[in-house]
């Protein structure tokens, strides 16, 4: 069942993210909730790095992975603190 689970998640998320198409062609809600998420900020940092010139607002970017690294390990240890 994870499996399963973690197919389909990653289906959604490489082909059905403004990561492959523009994020102008998303709904004005969608367009804010995806600004919010890690993957387009990892495809800027990504792009930088093999880059020159193309990708811009590489501080936003890691600005968001930070927060989202921040969140992620504060979640884990309150997990780890739960079971322990």
């Amino acid at each position: 069942m994870t499996n399963v689970i973690v197919n389909a998640l990653i289906f959604v998320v490489l082909l059905f993210s403004p990561i492959v198409y523009p994020v102008s062609q998303l709904p004005g809600w969608l367009y804010d909730v995806h600004r919010v998420l890690p993957f387009e900020s990892m495809a800027t940092v990504i792009r930088a790095g093999l880059t020159t010139g193309l990708a811009t607002d590489v501080g936003v970017s890691f600005l968001v992975l930070g927060v989202w690294a921040v969140a992620g390990c504060a979640a884990a240890a309150w997990v780890v603190g739960r079971r322990a």
